[in-house]
């Protein structure tokens, strides 16, 4: 048994004691408790509803310091099981503050034809984004790693008329198709060169 540090009463330890002695925060204690935490080391609690550990519960022989050991409970230890590990790396690499409604709604304006600045002035509010070029920045990365058409950049966001917008991206649009076809065009030229 470890030697127990001094606490409030004798042969109880209460969950903000016990936060320094298993060197973690009484949150992840509260969620042992609720998630993987034994039946047998669940707390008890005192006339005023609070929780306390006996010292069994705590230094004893199978009490919560060698539950910690014999689980690898280290602090900062990886909380994701291993054969989870690339469903939680997907996770992380979703861009943060967007859900499906507002992927959706980019995805449906950016079809429209509607300017990229229009797109971010009309979602930002809608979101929890603190600057409208982090949710550009966001709705940019998404779009490119999925493969969707994201309307390029006017510069800045622009506070022109939704028909000037429109006019101007499918303006910008065309120009793509045409430098597109004249690529194509030049390298058929090339290939036939070539022949």
């Amino acid at each position: 048994m470890r030697k127990r540090p001094k606490t409030r009463e004798p042969g109880r330890v209460y969950i903000d004691e016990l936060a320094p002695i298993v060197d973690r925060e009484m949150g992840t204690i509260r969620k042992w408790e609720r998630e993987n935490l034994p039946k047998r080391l669940h707390p008890k609690r005192g006339y005023r509803g609070w929780r306390y550990w006996t010292d069994r519960q705590v230094w004893g022989k199978d009490g919560i310091i060698e539950w910690m050991d014999k689980n690898d409970m280290r602090p900062g230890n990886l909380m994701t099981p291993p054969e989870n590990a690339a469903e939680h790396v997907q996770a992380l690499r979703k861009p943060k503050y967007l859900d499906g409604h507002h992927i959706r709604s980019a995805r449906h304006f950016a079809e429209q034809g509607r300017s990229r600045e229009w797109i971010v002035r009309k979602l930002f509010p809608r979101t929890r984004y603190a600057r409208p070029e982090n949710l550009e920045a966001a709705l940019v990365k998404l779009f490119d790693s999925n493969g969707w058409y994201f309307p390029p950049s006017l510069g800045r966001l622009s506070m022109l008329p939704d028909r000037v917008e429109r006019e101007v991206a499918a303006f910008e649009r065309d120009v793509e198709k045409m430098e597109l076809r004249h690529d194509a065009r030049e390298k058929t030229i090339r290939i036939r060169a070539s022949i």
